[in-house]
């Protein structure tokens, strides 16, 4: 032991948390909020994690081994499919959208929507178009959301969102009125001025025929 090591020693009696110990530490913290996003992936991962016994001999053998990414996707379904069954729990429902969307958009949607509805401030909202926007999918996030966006009392984040799905979606008169509600609703935040100027670029780009800036 170095003499780094034995000054911090000095300063630390207390023993290194085991992996045991983090993950009961990870599940206290889901079963006090089931919609912990940093417990739920910490979880999944220590979960995913191969134990000395499941390490087969590369020799020996008798198929490929599962990747780790497939194993904490694995592990991460399982653990949101038992805590989407809380029905106060919103953030699990999103990870197990993004799981399905590439094969299953339909059970994708439906798990946010159960999500916007189950979350009433707009963090729900908000997350779940901009989820569908990292997937391309956003005249999917734009019906999502006009369908759920309530804008005098939702986050205006949510309602950002919304906006920039409408836009991506190239539909500027949707982006016009969905800016426009956005901004009766949050007066004072500057960046509406930023979304209608996108706006304009957009009708200015669908106009020229070209693709906006």
């Amino acid at each position: 032991m170095g003499i780094i090591d034995r000054l911090k020693g000095r300063h630390s009696d207390e023993p290194e948390p085991t992996t045991q110990d983090l993950e009961q530490e990870l599940r206290s913290r889901l079963e006090e909020d089931p919609n912990d996003r940093e417990a739920l992936i910490g979880l999944a991962e220590i979960l995913a994690a191969p134990q000395e016994e499941e390490i087969a001999d590369p020799l020996t053998a008798a198929h490929e081994p599962i990747s780790a990414a497939v194993n904490r996707q694995t592990a991460l379904w399982a653990l949101a499919e038992d805590y989407a069954g809380n029905p106060h729990a919103w953030v699990p429902l999103i990870e197990l959208a993004r799981i399905l969307v590439a094969d299953d958009e339909e059970g994708a949607i439906k798990r946010l929507a159960t999500a916007c509805d189950r979350e009433t401030t707009g963090k729900a909202l908000a997350n779940s178009v901009a989820m569908l926007r990292e997937n391309g999918l956003t005249s999917q996030a734009l019906s999502l959301g006009v369908a759920k966006w309530a804008p005098a009392t939702q986050s205006f984040e949510a309602g950002t969102q919304l906006v920039r799905a409408a836009i991506e979606a190239r539909d500027p008169g949707r982006a016009r009125e969905l800016v426009s509600r956005l901004g009766d609703a949050h007066p004072e935040e500057p960046e509406v001025a930023e979304l209608e100027a996108a706006i304009n670029d957009l009708e200015a780009a669908l106009t020229e025929g070209r693709s906006p800036a």
